[in-house]
């Protein structure tokens, strides 16, 4: 999967960490995920994928959590439509995502820095 919206004018990519809190308790984290956000899905029986996210306004996001079948692998999705962008960014310790016009042309460690 790939992020798109309507006209896709920019594109990049993004990175996370899990949480502390996820991290320590990895084995639960299909259930805390489901318990969070209210999901009605059956924690013991889908392990949790992971999440797409869009909207502009933080207080008001829509976010696709993504779930595998642990038994069939068949994947499926809920949908919520009003989220909390802090409560996904609560999810993880590090978050970073790059947006922009051909980034991927760009070498990070030959770009030049100025100083205000």
């Amino acid at each position: 999967m790939k992020a798109s919206v309507q006209y896709n004018d920019y594109q990049g990519t993004t990175a996370a960490d899990r949480s502390d809190y996820l991290e320590n308790h990895i084995g639960q984290l299909t259930e805390i995920i489901v318990k969070a956000f209210e999901i009605p899905v059956d924690a013991s029986k889908y392990e949790y994928v992971g999440v797409s996210v869009y909207g502009t306004e933080v207080e008001d996001v829509c976010a696709t959590f993504y779930f595998r079948n642990k038994e069939t692998k068949e994947a499926i999705k809920y949908f919520k439509s009003s989220v909390l962008m802090q409560s996904i960014l609560n999810l993880f310790k590090r978050f970073e995502f790059q947006i922009g016009y051909h980034l991927e042309d760009i070498n990070g460690n030959s770009v030049r820095e100025i100083e205000g």
